[in-house]
């Protein structure tokens, strides 16, 4: 067993990190703010990463692990098959420059705003091919949730991404 626990930092390369990246804002994608060469010369810088994890016949098994980003707030677990060099790990990510390029021009909401809103997402594949899958709140374990919650000390609210579909198309079907 083991714990990894990191102070200000940057990352400059993780194709976990890059994938998610994009799949939270394709915007930043399309315009080029988002890519592997940007990651890489930039970074991506967090404030605290913290893990829990073992290591049983060549899976690294993450109990638990967060990351208090710039970019987003990252909570999960989930297994690290090194000798497959695939991953099955749940997330729970709340996407920070989203949330606020939508509610900055809204005089006094982030001041009234007591939750954070989190999108569970599977991440699953070969390393080369990953693939994230939005995930029914419900799918997420409440011991997770939990320590999400303990460690950012906001809480949060687990919303699927169908939530805004369902907005779009209530007077459709």
């Amino acid at each position: 067993q083991g714990v990894i626990r990191v102070s200000d930092g940057r990352i400059y390369h993780d194709i976990i990190m890059l994938n998610l990246l994009k799949f939270l804002n394709a915007v930043q994608v399309l315009t080029g703010q988002v890519s592997a060469g940007t990651m890489m010369e930039k970074g991506v810088g967090f404030d605290r990463f913290h893990a829990q994890f073992k290591l049983q016949k060549g899976i690294l098994r993450y109990d638990s692990f967060m990351l208090d980003g710039e970019e987003f707030k990252l909570g999960g677990s989930g297994d690290l098959d090194i000798l497959k060099k695939s991953l099955d790990f749940t997330l729970l990510v709340a996407p920070l420059k989203a949330s606020s390029s939508v509610f900055e021009h809204i005089p006094l909401v982030g001041a009234i705003l007591e939750t954070i809103d989190t999108i569970p997402l599977g991440v699953k594949g070969p390393f080369d091919d990953l693939h994230f899958l939005p995930l029914a709140p419900s799918a997420v374990e409440d011991e997770m949730q939990d320590v999400i919650k303990e460690t950012f000390g906001i809480p949060m609210r687990l919303i699927h991404l169908d939530t805004f579909r369902g907005k779009t198309n209530k007077g459709g079907n």
